[in-house]
């Protein structure tokens, strides 16, 4: 029993209310999400409307339901079957309709629910985003890892007292793989830098090793 207890009172603690004219389609972002409906309502001078743990506005809708549906022929009828209706739902109300065709008697109520429809939608949009997101997140990744490498290959060739014309040579044998690395290129740069002849002093096979470990070593 106890747990029960407990158990109530951290299920109503997880209630939330919203006003319901902003469910559908409105921003929450800045509004005040009231665990109590009676201040929900005194704050906003509205009625309000139970809202899910997770609410998101861009598939949650108001729905309003309807069961125990039964025909009525005028007003005097629909009022006595009015009278006699219980429904089986505590949340529910019975109402009269008169002005439908034919005109009804049934229990209703609101509640905030998501829809299939716009929630499959959000998350397709969603994953998308996600995706282009962790995508953006990778080219950065590689572009600083270009970065590294292009510091690398100025820190070994500093200590080697190339001559101008030898630093005009450098420049031209890494020309391609420099702009490989500045697009995040990775592999392909690695390719370039492993096929580059070794010629003892501009590209050595410790340059060539070193510089294909960085890669391996910062390549998302």
């Amino acid at each position: 029993m106890k747990f029960l207890f407990l158990f109530l009172i951290s299920f109503s603690v997880m209630a939330n209310y919203l006003p319901e004219s902003k469910i559908d389609g409105s921003s929450t972002d800045g509004m005040t999400i009231f665990s109590s409906q009676s201040d929900c309502q005194s704050y906003y001078s509205e009625p309000c409307i139970r809202i899910p743990v997770g609410y998101k506005k861009e598939y949650h809708r108001v729905i309003v339901t309807k069961s125990q549906a039964e025909n009525c022929s005028d007003d005097s009828d629909c009022q006595s079957k009015l009278a006699l209706k219980s429904c089986a739902d505590a949340q529910e109300m019975a109402i009269k309709v008169l002005d439908s065709d034919p005109k009804e008697v049934y229990c209703t109520k609101k509640h905030v629910s998501h829809n299939s429809g716009l929630k499959a939608s959000y998350d397709t949009t969603k994953g998308q985003s996600d995706a282009l997101e962790a995508g953006i997140q990778v080219a950065l990744k590689s572009q600083a890892c270009g970065a590294r490498v292009k510091a690398l290959l100025l820190v070994r060739n500093a200590p080697k007292n190339l001559t101008k014309q030898q630093k005009k040579q450098l420049v031209q044998t890494y020309k391609d793989t420099i702009t490989l690395l500045d697009a995040g290129s990775l592999d392909a740069a690695k390719d370039d830098i492993v096929e580059a002849t070794a010629d003892g002093t501009i590209v050595t096979e410790s340059d060539k090793t070193a510089l294909a470990a960085q890669i391996d070593a910062c390549k998302p």
